[in-house]
């Protein structure tokens, strides 16, 4: 009978351990098949953040949901894993990745009400959970943290575990890992952290909210100094070394986040990764991202904008200054004054430097890629590529003469030079480098205001333009950056490229995911390009922009000011062989920087401190004395240009030796003669006798009736090759002066916008001898307010 039932005891025991041996069983299989495998652990890469590299292959940003820098066992000072140890795992050198007997002791103290159960994780199981697992407090996540921590241990050396630990741990302040943590509350290394500040980030591990410097700076001592004793009990610090160190204050850095001098340009490389990548990719896929950046250039622009622009303050004592700021004050409204500054390679399109504003942390908005600005006379290469376009010379001469444009009997515009004066005949040469407003608009007049348009188009500008008269001196807004860019076309033999922020994307096994293709767009003939690379220089060195040379800039170089009206804007884009270079100054509200503050005064002097660093910088510009060779800037003439000796009064060939001459560019074929009449390649459609002393342009008047005209009074109308919108009217019979709309007259060339807004000219002699006398004036009409006030 007893042996019946110890049999039967016997099986039923039998059978219930077997239950539990597969109840654990199946447990264990459960949990262990969701665990991660064998290779992603052993092939575990803290890097994960995209790394972003300048033009020499530095290291300069990483893109990463964490903020991590990873640091070798080996460079980390042994009391710092010592004290890790102490405080958060005294056995971790005796386990194999659980200590029982803690977990053992913990569960006694917890069912008899001593404590409650916690602190039973060793770093390894902490280290597994923090790597592979959630936050949650359930008993599978605990089992699987368990699990996890054994296979760790039994694939990594106990230095190795410590090495990933002190990496991937969350200190606070958004800082994982002891390197970032260490940057970020000493602005130091990990490799130089006193026993002090290591017991100060040890302490950090159990809540580091909680325990913050910033927040809870009492608290913070309080878990230091615990942290003290217990190195004290380990022998990793000595009695003295305690005693002096408890009572003793650390010192922290600002909590705010300093702005940097690159965080523009990176910004909008990030806006450029995240055309082509997915944002996880970006900041989780340990991307590889080379940049054009110059980055000793960017962070010296950075410093130089903020030097001279405090100049311009203290010159003008603004009622807000930047100075009246802290660095480290965080996104708001700023109201001091501005800058931005864009810097590419004419031949690539490599930025080298982009500088949205003087500080991203006060402002993120980008005032070169983002905003639109008026651009003043640094628009008017581009009129004046247009006027070479048409058959313009660097000789042509325009009568410079007060102009009034009249309409219903009321003067609606009188637009005048910057310095208010009048001079006279000017060549094209002159009325640029001095950068005369008459020149300009009685030249677009014209040319039509439709060719300008068309020209802006091709240098890459995509804001709205109009087709009125004002388009020529700038008024319109427009991005900064696209305006800059189109300036390569002068450095590039007339082509223009289109900036490049990002040159190649690679994956962390270096395959290569993306490259950036040099893209160039013919605007000019090589001959027109460096007819107006050779003009603008002529600002440099008697212009406008003469400054540069004061201020000790000596080499080949061109370049345009620019000022908009009432002094809001003040611009210089320059460029040299291998770099261009624009400026922009003003407010974000558009009021004026003060009177005499153009662009000559408050942005060629930044343009010239960074185009002096970068040449200095630049090996390749030294000859075998290590001085900067003058010729390797020097812009070489291409065939089909010629020059000429001209006479500088009438900008025809001199009739004797005692006229006073100069030598002058020419496109082979366009050149001067000295029997070529002294007359302007223009007509006026309109004008009425007056006792003022000026050129009065009236656009009143009838339409000319089409219907009625005779069909032979032209030979011939078709769209022009350049523009559909244009169409031309060769050999025209004009019977009377046309009354109203945009008409100029060209040699045996019209252009209108369309042929029924084109009234006949009457080619009676007695009218001829009137237009020859006239032939100094030209037309303009536009839209603009009466009291327009005057631009550079």
């Amino acid at each position: 009978m007893v042996k019946k039932y110890l049999r039967n005891y016997f099986f039923i025991v039998l059978a219930v351990f077997s239950l539990c041996a597969g109840v654990a069983y199946g447990v264990f299989s459960y949990y262990y098949s969701q665990l991660p495998p064998l290779a992603s652990i052993k092939s575990v890469d803290f890097k994960v953040g995209s790394e972003v590299f300048d033009k020499d292959g530095n290291l300069v940003y990483v893109f990463a949901y964490e903020s991590r820098d990873y640091l070798s066992i080996n460079e980390i000072p042994d009391y710092v894993p010592q004290a890790l140890c102490a405080v958060e795992d005294k056995k971790f050198y005796d386990h194999w990745g659980v200590d029982l007997f803690g977990v053992f002791r913990a569960l006694v103290l917890g069912l008899t009400g001593m404590q409650r159960i916690s602190g039973t994780s060793t770093v390894t199981q902490q280290l597994a959970k923090n790597m592979f697992l959630s936050s949650d407090r359930s008993i599978g996540r605990k089992i699987k943290e368990a699990m996890l921590a054994v296979k760790l241990e039994k694939h990594f050396s106990k230095r190795e575990i410590l090495e990933f630990y002190l990496n991937k741990v969350y200190l606070g302040a958004g800082q994982y890992g002891i390197e970032a943590a260490s940057q970020r509350y000493f602005e130091k290394s990990a490799r130089d952290l006193t026993k002090l500040e290591a017991a100060f980030l040890i302490g950090l591990l159990k809540a580091p909210e909680g325990y913050s410097p910033y927040h809870r700076p009492f608290t913070s001592i309080q878990r230091r100094n615990l942290v003290l004793r217990r190195m004290l009990e380990d022998g990793v610090i000595s009695p003295q070394e305690y005693e002096d160190f408890r009572y003793k204050l650390l010192e922290f850095s600002s909590y705010t986040k300093k702005s940097k001098a690159i965080d523009y340009y990176i910004d909008w490389v990030k806006r450029e990764l995240m055309k082509r990548f997915a944002v996880e990719q970006i900041f989780g896929g340990g991307l590889k991202v080379y940049t054009p950046l110059d980055w000793g250039l960017q962070n010296y622009a950075d410093s130089i904008v903020n030097v001279e622009l405090a100049k311009v303050e203290q010159r003008n004592d603004y009622d807000v200054k930047y100075s009246d700021y802290p660095v480290d004050t965080a996104a708001f409204n700023t109201d001091y004054l501005q800058v931005g500054v864009f810097s590419l390679d004419p031949h690539t399109g490599y930025v080298r430097v982009l500088i949205g504003g003087r500080n991203f942390g006060h402002s993120k908005f980008n005032r070169i890629m983002q905003a639109k600005r008026q651009p003043g006379s640094s628009f008017k290469p581009l009129v004046y590529s247009a006027a070479l376009d048409y058959g313009y010379t660097p000789a042509t001469i325009i009568q410079d003469e007060p102009v009034e444009f009249v309409e219903n009997d009321t003067v609606f515009w009188e637009p005048v030079n910057y310095s208010r004066k009048n001079y006279s005949y000017l060549r094209m040469r002159e009325a640029l480098k001095k950068s005369k407003n008459i020149y300009t608009v009685k030249m677009s007049y014209d040319i039509t205001p439709n060719r300008i348009v068309y020209m802006a188009r091709k240098f890459g500008l995509t804001g709205r333009l109009t087709n009125s008269q004002s388009v020529c001196l700038g008024s319109h807004e427009l991005m900064p950056y696209e305006l800059i860019s189109g300036y390569t076309a002068f450095a590039n033999k007339g082509k223009r490229v289109e900036p490049i922020f990002v040159t190649r994307v690679e994956n962390s096994q270096g395959k290569l995911l993306f490259e950036s293709k040099v893209k160039q767009k013919e605007v000019l003939s090589e001959q027109q390009a460096f007819l107006m690379n050779n003009m603008l220089q002529s600002v440099i060195k008697e212009g406008t922009g003469r400054r540069a040379l004061w201020m000790g800039y000596r080499w080949t170089a061109g370049g345009k000011t620019g000022t908009s009206s009432d002094f809001r804007d003040a611009w210089f884009i320059g460029f040299n062989k291998f770099l261009v270079t624009g400026v922009w100054v003003g407010f974000d509200d558009f009021r004026s920087l003060g009177d005499g503050q153009a662009g000559s005064n408050v942005a060629l002097p930044i343009w010239v401190r960074i185009m002096q660093k970068a040449t200095y910088d630049n090996k390749d510009l030294r000859d075998k004395n290590d001085r900067i060779d003058p010729k390797k800037f020097e812009f070489a003439k291409p065939s089909g240009v010629i020059q000429k000796k001209i006479s500088k009064v009438t900008g025809l060939l001199p009739k004797s030796s005692s006229e006073s001459v100069m030598m002058e560019y020419f496109i082979d074929g366009t050149q001067p003669t000295i029997d070529y009449p002294h007359r302007y390649n223009f007509k006026p459609t309109c004008y009425k006798n007056n006792e003022k002393n000026k050129l009065i342009i009236d656009f009143g008047g009838e339409p000319y009736d089409w219907e009625n005209a005779e069909k032979d009074e032209f030979k011939k109308v078709y769209p022009d090759s350049l523009n559909p919108n244009f169409y031309v009217l060769e050999k025209v019979k004009l019977p009377k002066m046309p009354s109203y709309g945009q008409a100029a007259i060209l040699r045996d060339r019209v252009y209108v916008e369309d042929p029924r807004q084109l009234e006949m000219q009457n080619q009676a002699e007695e009218e001829d001898q009137l237009m020859d006398n006239l032939l100094d004036s030209l037309l303009m009409k536009t839209y603009q307010d009466e009291n327009i006030p005057a631009v550079d």
